[in-house]
């Protein structure tokens, strides 16, 4: 996922802040020049990087909403690209600012006003945005993604099955059964999810699977995987977080060669997973456990 961060260079601290809060989660960030190589038009550029972006983030202050700030022009940018907001634009207002003040292009959607960490907010609604995807009528077939897709897939499924015969298995406690069950839930849902989009991509139907441009079971499955987060062990959690946000990508994807760059990642985001749940959950060289229990009483999936 691409996010183009617009702020007065007055905000500057704040915005690297999220910045920061956004690519540690994996995110790509345009962030103010230092996003863009030497020479050449600066404004042609900001437009370039506008109109390659998934999400645009706007911080509301005082001085980006001045008359003259750069920022307005960005903002102008934002609108060419989508006469509407919704999903695709993110106003973050940061400091005292009248509500009669604001844009209302920015007015049109819910406009966030942290009550806590910002970065921390803001990660949180750019990584629950809606995903929202192109028109079926504007993408392709692509013939290749069809085979790293079923390979992710089995593999996966073949490694999840494996004997474990002769392999030490670490101490179980029903709160750890509750989380393996919670984590296989949830990776089971994110291949169907990624089986789903690449039928639609041949132009199959798959029924319940958009509605009103959203993919709607990926909406679920980032509710659910915030929902326990208390569960999941960090690494386990961030890792399937990233595969979400890659199959956004592949959904949005604008020709074949990025949908076919997009699938490996998700399919070497995938191996990762293996290898952290495995380690988590089996010890091939000790029972001793690696990670920390979990607590019977925290709950599982709902």
């Amino acid at each position: 996922m691409n996010v183009f961060l617009s702020h007065a260079s007055e905000d500057k601290e704040i915005a690297e802040q999220i910045q920061l809060a956004l690519v540690g989660a994996g995110i790509d960030v345009f962030f103010d020049a230092e996003s863009l190589p030497a020479g050449g038009d600066y404004h042609a550029r900001i437009r370039k990087a506008v109109k390659n972006t998934d999400l645009f983030v706007f911080l509301i202050s005082n001085h980006s909403i001045a008359k003259g700030s750069y920022c307005l022009s960005e903002l102008t940018l934002a609108r060419e690209r989508w006469p509407h907001p919704k999903g695709r634009v993110i106003p973050v207002r940061i400091g005292s600012v009248s509500f009669d003040l604001i844009p209302n292009y920015l007015r049109a959607v819910t406009i966030l006003e942290p009550d806590g960490s910002i970065p921390a907010d803001v990660l949180s609604v750019v990584t629950q945005t809606r995903p929202i995807i192109v028109p079926a009528s504007k993408v392709k077939w692509l013939p290749l993604l069809a085979l790293p897709l079923l390979a992710g897939t089995v593999w996966w499924n073949a490694q999840r099955l494996k004997p474990t015969q002769g392999i030490p298995q670490k101490p179980v406690v029903q709160g750890e059964i509750k989380t393996e069950q919670a984590i296989t839930g949830l990776r089971e849902q994110l291949e169907r999810i990624a089986t789903d989009l690449n039928r639609r991509r041949s132009g199959t139907k798959v029924d319940g699977l958009i509605v009103n441009g959203d993919i709607v079971p990926l909406t679920d499955f980032f509710t659910r995987l915030a929902a326990n987060k208390h569960l999941i062990p960090g690494d386990i959690h961030d890792t399937m977080q990233q595969q979400g946000l890659v199959l956004i990508e592949f959904a949005n994807a604008r020709d074949d060669a990025s949908a076919n760059e997009i699938m490996k990642r998700y399919v070497k985001l995938g191996e990762q997973f293996y290898h952290q749940f495995q380690e988590a959950y089996q010890s091939p060289s000790s029972p001793t456990p690696a990670t920390p229990r979990l607590h019977p009483e925290r709950g599982s999936v709902e």
